[in-house]
């Protein structure tokens, strides 16, 4: 159980800096007007950290400036 825990811990503590760069640089696309890269960072992070709010904000902050509500509405169910 310890060893299950250490490492589930290890992962964690890794995935939390890849997670903040992508939402950040979703965030630098999102500013630059890239929008499929802004997406695709924001996925990064959702598939990175499900349980995290920050991609799934990222990424319907975009559908909405692109004005794709069909997109945006089922995203916010999980935020719920």
């Amino acid at each position: 159980m310890m060893l299950f825990t250490r490492s589930h811990r290890e992962l964690h503590r890794m995935a939390w800096p890849c997670l903040a760069a992508y939402s950040n640089r979703a965030a630098c696309h999102t500013h630059l007007g890239a929008f499929t890269a802004a997406i695709e960072d924001a996925e990064r992070c959702i598939a990175l950290e499900p349980a995290s709010g920050k991609g799934y904000s990222r990424k319907g902050h975009v559908e909405l400036l692109t004005k794709q509500y069909a997109q945006a509405r089922p995203g916010q169910s999980i935020l719920k």
